[in-house]
Parts: structure tokens; sequence; C-alpha cells
């Protein structure tokens, strides 16, 4: 079709552009990755109007040392991913993630914040094909490497590790926000 003056193969390119430009954490996601510790063996994680609390757990199951933080390997960075969220409705609140366990109500300018998230790409919109698993494409990585090692200096971080997530607001009645795994991965 040449009705603009552009071919299909330039339309292409443009819509690969596109998604290279506009989905920068599925890029970064698909590069090798060490899990160095997850919230996996403790299953999904629900999120209410209150401060969560996650231990995050090594490769036996158990709770991961705060030493976990410095076994990644030469030139990588630290990463904290958030996977699988789902919601059965929009929560209507942003969530705050925190390395380790502020105070409770803790504001966003803690040492310990991390990033914020939200559910907008978890839920499906009304009519859409709900078959397929929209917590397996809605994903958050954070880098952490520098936060965690001022943290660490500082001697905010505790045994064992673990990272906090606190609404800010209340949640929609029936939202019912989780997420699937959290990880701390080396990249």
């Amino acid at each position: 079709m040449r009705r603009f003056g552009f071919t299909s193969q330039v339309l292409a390119g443009v819509a690969v552009a596109f998604i290279v430009l506009a989905v920068p954490e599925r890029i970064a996601m698909a590069a090798p990755q060490d899990t160095l510790a997850t919230s996996k063996p403790s299953g999904a994680i629900g999120l209410g109007d209150k401060p969560v609390r996650v231990v995050l757990r090594d490769g036996t199951g158990a709770p991961a040392p705060l030493a976990v933080l410095r076994k990644r390997p030469s030139g990588k960075s630290l990463h904290l991913v958030l996977k699988g969220l789902a919601a059965a409705q929009q929560p209507g609140v942003i969530y705050n993630l925190y390395l380790g366990a502020p105070p409770d109500g803790a504001p966003a300018e803690d040492p310990r914040h991390v990033g914020s998230f939200n559910f907008f790409a978890a839920v499906p919109l009304p009519g859409a094909d709900r078959s397929r698993d929209a917590g397996d494409s809605t994903a958050y990585s954070f880098e952490i490497t520098d936060l965690a090692d001022a943290l660490q200096r500082r001697g905010l971080l505790a045994e064992p590790f673990s990272v906090t997530i606190i609404p800010e607001g209340t949640p929609t009645a029936g939202a019912k926000p989780v997420i699937g795994e959290i990880a701390l991965v080396a990249e």
C-alpha cells in the first residue's frame, strides 16, 4: 500500500521501534539473570489497605540473609522484579515499595523507598479477552544496587532480607490486587 508514500516495511519498522521504546522493562527482563532470592515459595502476595512485609527466600526456601545482596556476580546489578500482578478491578491507588521494614506509614521520601507501582496494565479492559493470564504480562523491575549498598552502610536493613509494600490510600473494595512473585535478581 502506497497511499501515503510509506511501504509496509517502513511501517513495520516504526511499529518495532515503538514497541522497543514503549516497553523497556520487558526488554530488560530478557537479559540473562541470576535469581538470588524470591517470594515464590510463599505463594501470591495479596495486598490490601495495610502495609505488607514480604521476606524473600533463598534457593533452599529459607529466609534470605542480607548477605544475599553481596552475592551478585561481578559486573551485574541488583534488581527487584515484581511479576504476575493481577487484580479483579483497578485498586485505584499507587503502591510504594521499600527495602526492609520502614516505619508504618513511611513517606515516599523514606531512604528505604525503592519506587512506586500500580495495577493499571494488570486489569483487562471491560469486554477484553480474559482467557489470557494478564499477570504474566505485567511486571516491574527496579534497579536497587546503589540503594541496597547505601542502606547496608547506614545500618537501615535488618535480617532477613525483606521488602515492604505500602498503599497510598485505601484500595477500591473488591479489587483484590496480588503480586505473583517478587524476586531479587542480578542482571
